[in-house]
């Protein structure tokens, strides 16, 4: 049962309880499997922080690429036509005023 908690099994911790398995035993430490799932959860709570944080410093990084790729269109496109960023569209607004 231990080693179940340990892992986070919960059926087989289910299954051993049912079976009459004796949830107050310790290990050599004095651990019971109450310990056992503590350390398991919180071992998951970081397993899952690193997770998302990972995920967040990779979309960090891909708007950082987009942005790269925005500012040398911009450029681009302005060096090719200065006057561009004085063109308004049918409603007046120029490049950049758009509200989205």
């Amino acid at each position: 049962m231990m080693r179940a908690s340990a892992r986070g099994e919960f059926e087989i911790v289910e299954a051993l309880l049912k079976a009459g398995a004796d949830a107050s035993l310790r290990d050599d430490d004095g651990e019971t499997a109450l310990h056992k799932v503590h350390d398991f959860s919180w071992q998951e709570t970081k397993r899952r922080r690193e997770a998302v944080l990972e995920e967040e410093k990779e979309e960090i990084e891909r708007r950082r690429r987009v942005d790269v790729k925005i500012d040398k269109i911009v450029k681009a496109l302005v060096a090719a036509y200065p006057e561009a960023v004085t063109v308004k569209n049918r409603k007046g607004e120029k490049p950049g005023e758009r509200e989205s």
